[in-house]
């Protein structure tokens, strides 16, 4: 007989709240790039069965990724932005003045 072995609990799936900011998110991207420059998501799990989400150019280069995490008993948002993490409690207070900022250097730098 097999030994059953627990599987970890805590938030495992993008809500709908959290997929409208990434559908936001893509928007302003797409919106603020030079003509040809396209930006489109992927998304998975990691191994430890947290979801993420990344912001990839036209040329393959991952802008922007996202990933909810269960660190003790809560949850956070590790957000890569040019290769520098993030850490915020709620997706909510990421995305306005981070995207706000982030998206006007990002205009700056193409």
């Amino acid at each position: 007989m097999g030994k059953v072995i627990p599987l970890p609990s805590g938030p495992r799936l993008w809500a709908d709240g959290e997929r409208a900011i990434f559908a936001r998110i893509l928007h302003f991207y797409n919106r603020s790039n030079l003509a040809n420059n396209y930006v489109y998501i992927e998304d998975g799990v990691t191994e430890e069965g947290e979801p993420w989400v990344a912001f990839i150019c036209h040329d393959g280069t991952t802008i922007l990724s996202l990933t909810k995490m269960q660190i003790k008993l809560n949850t956070k948002f590790v957000i890569f932005y040019r290769s520098k993490p993030y850490e915020f409690d709620k997706l909510n207070s990421f995305t306005a003045d981070f995207i706000a900022e982030n998206l006007w250097a990002e205009n700056a730098t193409r």
